[in-house]
């Protein structure tokens, strides 16, 4: 008889633990996801704080800012991703004037975990914006 009441309380506690760890390993992969993608979201803002510097010294060219953010882009891993710069020509910006970046990348790309587990954005940005150098 003790035997038989051991073995149950076995099986509760294995039930127990079902009902409990798949919420919790639910849990644990949503933020490792969100984790990662806060990662990569502080990755753009720095790709796209190094595109601004480059864009605000007097000798700068678009091509010399896209070389720049594709560098910090493919050191980061965000192969996939669309740059706007705001005005569309840096080196016809006069000085004082605000230059902005803006890096988009769309989070399918960059999927941790693929699967719907937690609500995520379609797409992050990484903005920066900066004054032109030189004499007004």
């Amino acid at each position: 008889m003790a035997y038989l009441k051991k073995r149950r309380r076995r099986g509760a506690a294995a039930v127990e633990f079902a009902l409990v760890a798949v919420p919790l390993f639910l849990l644990l992969i949503g933020l490792v996801d969100y984790g990662w993608l806060y990662l990569k979201v502080e990755q753009l803002t720095q790709a796209a704080r190094a595109g601004a510097r480059a864009a605000i010294v007097a000798d700068a060219t678009n091509g010399k800012v896209s070389s720049i953010i594709s560098a910090w882009m493919t050191q980061s891993g965000m192969a996939t991703y669309t740059l706007t710069t705001t005005p569309s020509d840096v080196s016809t910006v006069v000085a004082g004037t605000a230059i902005k970046v803006d890096i988009q990348v769309l989070t399918k790309d960059l999927a941790l975990v693929n699967a719907a587990i937690v609500p995520v954005p379609s797409a992050i940005h990484g903005v920066a914006s900066m004054a032109k150098e030189g004499p007004r």
